[in-house]
Order: C-alpha cells, then sequence, then structure tokens
C-alpha cells in the first residue's frame, strides 16, 4: 500500500426515514471533511488511519443469501427466494437528482448528478468478496448485474470523484430507520483505494442505508485500529477483522434509537442484531 492510501475520509450524508428521530437533510463541506448540519446532529465524516493488518477475513464466498452471485455473467440476475437484495455496480451510472430510488438511478445527493465513470480499479474481486463475507449472516442477495424488476439497494463504484468528495471511500444519502425505503443508493469512490479499505467504507455506508448509525468511541481517530472490531466506528481502515458486532455501543447521536431499544436496553446501537431484525437471517 502506498503511504497516501492510509488516509481516507468517508462522508456519509443523509436524509432519514424516521422523522420523529432525526430532523432532516445534512450536507458535507468535502474541502475539509467535515459535516454541517441543517438539523438532524447525525452528519458524518470521519477520517480513516488505514492499518496495515494482513489477516484472514475469512470471506471467501461468491454470494450470501438466498442466490448466487452472477460475477462474469451476463443478464439480469435471478432474484427469486431472496428477502433483499443488493446490486453492486462496478459498470457507472447516469444518475438524476430526486428521491432514493436505485432502480430509477435517482440520488438524494446533488453532487453525484450526471455521467458516472465505472469503476476501473483492480479490486473489484477482492471488494465483492469482502463485501459478502460482511453480509453473510443475513438474508441479502449479492449481485454485479442489475436485476429486471422488485427492490434493491445498488452501490455504485465509480472513478467519477465530485468536487469536494476526493478524499472520500463511500457515501449514502439515507439512514433509514428501520429499512423503510427499499431502493437506497450508495456511492463507492477512490478507485485506487485498498480493497479492503474500499469495501469497508461502503460497508459502513450500507449500513447507514439499513437505518444503523456511527457508533461513539471516543479513542478514535488515535490509536488505529479504534473500536475493533465494529464496523460502524468513525473511522475507516483496511482492517480485515472489522464486522457488524453482536455487542451494544453508544452511538455518535441519536439514530434510530427506537429501532434497537430491544437489543440495547441504555439507547445504544447493536449493529449484528438490528441487521438481523430488518433484513433476516440468512437462509439455512
Amino acid at each position: 500500500m502506498r503511504p497516501n492510501d492510509c488516509i481516507v475520509t468517508i462522508s456519509l450524508l443523509f436524509a432519514t426515514a424516521c422523522p420523529a428521530e432525526s430532523d432532516g437533510p445534512e450536507s458535507a463541506d468535502g474541502s475539509t471533511g467535515q459535516a454541517s448540519s441543517t438539523g438532524t446532529p447525525d452528519a458524518e465524516s470521519t477520517t480513516s488511519a488505514a492499518d496495515d493488518s494482513t489477516g484472514d477475513s475469512g470471506d471467501t464466498e461468491a454470494s450470501t443469501g438466498a442466490d448466487e452471485s452472477t460475477s462474469g455473467s451476463t443478464g439480469a440476475p435471478d432474484t427469486s427466494g431472496c428477502g433483499n437484495v443488493l446490486y453492486l455496480n462496478f459498470d457507472g451510472a447516469t444518475m438524476s437528482v430526486g428521491g432514493q430510488d436505485a432502480t430509477m438511478n435517482s440520488t438524494s445527493l446533488p453532487s453525484f448528478e450526471g455521467e458516472l465513470a465505472p469503476y476501473g480499479g483492480n479490486q473489484r474481486e477482492a471488494v465483492t468478496a469482502r463485501i459478502v463475507g460482511l453480509f453473510a449472516a443475513y438474508d441479502l442477495c449479492i449481485f454485479d448485474q442489475r436485476p429486471a424488476d422488485g427492490d434493491y439497494t445498488m452501490v455504485v463504484f465509480t472513478d467519477t470523484t465530485p468536487e469536494g468528495f476526493s478524499t472520500v471511500v463511500g457515501i449514502g444519502g439515507t439512514i433509514d430507520c428501520s429499512n423503510l425505503l427499499p431502493n437506497n443508493v450508495v456511492f463507492g469512490l477512490s478507485a485506487e483505494a485498498d480493497g479492503v479499505l474500499l469495501a469497508n467504507g461502503v460497508a459502513h455506508a450500507l449500513g447507514i442505508s439499513y437505518g444503523l448509525t456511527t457508533v461513539d468511541t471516543p479513542q478514535c481517530p488515535t490509536p488505529a485500529p479504534c473500536g475493533d472490531p465494529e464496523i460502524m466506528v468513525p473511522v475507516i481502515d483496511n482492517v480485515e477483522t472489522r464486522t457488524f458486532t453482536d455487542q451494544c455501543w453508544n452511538t455518535a447521536s441519536p439514530g434510530c434509537t427506537s429501532a434497537n431499544a430491544e437489543f440495547c436496553n441504555d439507547g445504544g446501537q447493536n449493529s449484528h442484531q438490528y441487521l438481523l431484525d430488518v433484513l433476516g437471517p440468512a437462509p439455512g
């Protein structure tokens, strides 16, 4: 890894699908990496300190959920039997601005309007395997071809970097309490990023799109890695042991507190139990 790969920012902008718990949309100052709030306090922009860890992540499966990934295939995948669907789009997209709607290439983030180039990095297989592994416990089918119909969340991996986002790894448009919005859109940026780093950043953004929020780890950003192995920490790095942990963490802001109440009595967040609740457990 080159030295300049070790400091990356993941910026997460979002509106809210749970107005009783959060006040509204936010914007980020990409030039400083700091988020500025226009209502809700949960804007997130964190600097990563990538670790040189090379531990075995165990992420060797090609897919997760009820179906197999169509990596390397052509045509729309068969999503029958899938409780939830995630489309990893490495081929670019022409995005419009509106509501979050992956089926219509619509995003709530104005900076991402227009033609987005395909992903040009050489970490596609590593990124895919890492994301598959991170979500293997949940009822989520992951494909790299666009489904022909039905609801799905989409990650657009692109070499296009909007102005002000040069250090951003992953960004999502909505904190979706209880996963009420069926077609959220997330972006994966930085083609030069290490595969684990890029996947960790995108997984964090996907967590936001399913209703998670960043946990409060006061020791971050130093020393790194911090909060290991929870992936919803504010520092995004290339630590391969990060995952959605089965323990309660204090959150950096209220987030979807009512959705987590049955798992954490103190208002915290258990990312694993929450995802089991909103996505369901993997079949079998």
